[in-house]
């Protein structure tokens, strides 16, 4: 962990992310308010399908660290309601973090763990990453479709159940087996 020394020792949280940094190799760097204990990082994420804007919040007073994901669809006023009926409908399905719709805004993605009693780890930081980025890159296409393609929500939810059905339909004849007989 190359740059770890120049963050101060009593700032565990943000070690951990300058840990995240220095395990994936980026480049960026932390910034840092010792004086409120607080420290954040913004950075570009993506792949061939999803380019995301990153931002690393710690609160180490607070023992938080919150991460946010933006993507490059913004949301329109007169796109507002379904946006945000999407979002709702995708945040029932998350068991952590939360999407957002702001209009004038891209989609957003948030969580904050609290870390009371522990220093984190840069694992931490990188599953909480890699779960915003997956909900941004798995829910990236009905963004776009309710956003310019003017797709309701409900449309996406029910073709998403449809192929969810179409998907367990065509794995359950390979998982079924007879009920074991019972030997007496």
């Amino acid at each position: 962990m190359e740059n770890i020394d120049q963050i101060p020792s009593d700032m565990k949280l943000t070690q951990a992310v300058q840990g995240f940094l220095d395990e994936l190799g980026w480049e960026d760097e932390i910034e840092l308010n010792p004086i409120e204990k607080t420290s954040w990082l913004d950075a570009k994420l993506g792949n061939e399908d999803v380019n995301c804007t990153l931002k690393i919040e710690v609160s180490e007073e607070k023992c938080w660290i919150s991460v946010y994901l933006s993507n490059e669809i913004t949301v329109t006023e007169s796109r507002y309601s379904e946006a945000c009926e999407l979002v709702n409908g995708i945040n029932a399905m998350l068991l952590i973090g939360s999407l957002c719709a702001t209009v004038r805004r891209p989609f957003l993605y948030r969580q904050t763990i609290d870390l009371e009693g522990s220093e984190g780890s840069p694992t931490i930081v990188k599953n909480m990453v890699d779960v915003g980025f997956t909900v941004m890159r798995d829910w990236q296409a009905a963004m776009a479709r309710v956003i310019f393609a003017k797709t309701t929500a409900k449309q996406i939810f029910a073709e998403d159940r449809l192929s969810e059905a179409d998907a367990i339909d065509k794995a359950l004849p390979s998982v079924r087996t007879p009920a074991p007989s019972t030997i007496q």
